[in-house]
């Protein structure tokens, strides 16, 4: 979802960049470096600070579950069965 967002978005702004209007072309420049920030942001550096978390200090104390698991809580184990 994350990354087809991010196509969407910068195939709307490559029109933007072909434009006589200056203002329209940076604006276009700047939507096409902020989406893919945002993406190398979410995809990357977000689920690497997760693991660190979970290396460090586990949520409730089970290491095998991981953070994200430890997050959810009693509602989010699945129950056997």
């Amino acid at each position: 979802a994350v990354a087809s967002g991010c196509v969407t978005t910068c195939g709307a702004a490559v029109f933007l960049l072909f434009c006589q209007i200056r203002i329209f072309t940076r604006f276009g420049q700047v939507l096409v470096v902020n989406m893919l920030c945002s993406l190398v942001f979410a995809l990357l550096w977000i689920p690497a600070v997760l693991e660190l978390r979970q290396k460090r200090a586990p949520l409730n104390g089970d290491a095998e579950e991981g953070y994200a698991m430890g997050l959810l809580g009693e509602e989010g184990r699945q129950t056997g069965g």
